[in-house]
């Protein structure tokens, strides 16, 4: 076919003036494809870039052209975990590790020795210290080393009851042992709650996973209660933080908590009833 020069310039004018190929919804003609890839962003959030090709037969003769347009569409992708539950877990966590038991009662026994004897009490408060929370963490070594004890930090009741009757073994003679000895009242009163409320869990363990952590919490705010009066009784706000985390971390249903809670307090108010 020969091109005479008048259709030649008529075919360039065409082509400079004819609207440029995108993927919008007038794209229109046959062969359209689209293509889908996936690409970080300058953010670091994916996008979509679709790519598509259009080929267009001219009339007068095999010329074809192909236009391809870009566009960036940001895809919302879901994320794998929420960062406000990945964030209280946390929080729950650290406030079940600040309130575990042996924990406790280190500040528990230096705030009453001192209390009941001044600096002389700092050295009964460090037997206690020793008899009590000392001896319960190598044991509590012992047993996960012995594998025992699958997982230290949460126990499952089938592995307490041969524990706890350990503990509240080693509990009593710390009060046998230091009543012997002449310590002071309140400390001793201390060291028969500890007694107490270990062997109220041996015997109630088999029925009901009361909890430990709210045990320890009530118990320690009823001594600091009996020690110091009224100035100890924010001592009982950490009751609900541990409520919290612990119904949180799925460890215990609310009423075994609030048993824990009797069975600590109640251990202790019994004990300083009776030491006087």
């Amino acid at each position: 076919m020969v091109l005479s020069g008048s259709k030649i310039r008529g075919w360039w004018k065409s082509m400079k003036s004819a609207p440029f190929s995108s993927a919008s919804s007038k794209t229109s003609g046959s062969g359209v494809n689209a293509t889908r890839t996936l690409f970080a962003s300058a953010s670091g959030s994916p996008t979509c870039r679709p790519q598509l090709s259009h080929s267009s037969a001219r009339a007068n003769g095999a010329i074809r052209s192909t236009a391809s347009a870009i566009c960036v569409t940001r895809t919302k992708i879901p994320a794998l975990y929420n960062p406000r539950t990945v964030n209280r877990l946390r929080l729950a966590e650290l406030v079940s590790a600040a309130t575990r038991l042996p924990l406790i009662a280190i500040p528990l026994f230096l705030a009453v020795g001192i209390e009941a004897a001044g600096l002389r009490g700092l050295l009964w408060a460090a037997l206690c210290i020793f008899l009590t929370s000392g001896l319960s963490l190598l044991y509590l070594v012992y047993l996960t080393r012995s594998g025992r004890v699958s997982d230290p930090l949460a126990i499952s009741r089938v592995e307490r009851v041969g524990p706890l009757r350990v503990v509240a073994a080693l509990h009593a003679a710390a009060f046998v042992i230091v009543t012997l000895l002449g310590g002071p009242a309140e400390l001793r009163a201390a060291l028969l709650s500890y007694a107490l409320a270990t062997l109220g869990f041996v015997l109630i363990t088999p029925f009901s996973n009361l909890s430990l952590h709210a045990a320890g919490v009530s118990g320690a705010a009823v001594c600091l209660a009996y020690v110091f009066g009224a100035w100890s009784l924010p001592a009982f706000a950490l009751l609900p933080p541990v409520f919290w985390a612990r119904l949180q971390l799925g460890r215990h249903t609310l009423g075994e908590l609030a048993l824990g809670a009797i069975v600590g307090g109640g251990g202790t108010w019994i004990s300083f009833h009776l030491i006087g």
